[in-house]
């Protein structure tokens, strides 16, 4: 098993290869592409090999391993169809689109808020979990 399967292994990042991994403090950086040599256009359907543009690079908070914060570090292809000349972003698996974080660290958000109080997740992990996981947040429940 190469160092690069052990790190898609250990956080779970199936379907990413893997370029490199970087240890600023209290964060770990994971730089990731996806596997996929073509995109396929959402509008018509065609698989294209085509490539319009690399976007920018993003940082994507994917989950905690004790005071580590692991991130995931990338750029987003762009492709181009042939077939209708359309213009597509590729969607990277577990994370949601315009968003920061994957659905792994919702997830465990989630798992933290359930066992400790919002205040003590706030403080110790830093994040504010009222105002970004709360899956009742932008929902109104009628009965």
């Amino acid at each position: 098993m190469t160092i690069q399967n052990f790190i898609v292994n250990l956080f779970e990042l199936q379907g990413y290869r893997v370029r490199g991994v970087e240890v600023k403090g209290r964060e770990i950086l994971v730089k990731v592409e996806l596997w996929r040599k073509t995109g396929s256009c959402p509008y018509c359907g065609k698989r294209t090999r085509l490539i319009h543009q690399y976007g920018k690079e993003r940082k994507v908070w994917h989950r905690l391993i004790g005071e580590f914060r692991v991130y995931l570090v990338g750029r987003k292809r762009r492709w181009r169809c042939k077939q209708c000349r359309k213009v597509f972003t590729e969607e990277w698996p577990l994370v949601r689109k315009w968003s920061r974080s994957s659905s792994e660290a919702e997830v465990e958000v989630l798992r933290l808020i359930r066992d400790n109080s919002f205040h003590r997740v706030e403080e110790h992990y830093y994040t504010d979990p009222l105002r970004r996981w709360t899956p009742q947040r932008d929902r109104v429940y009628t009965d």
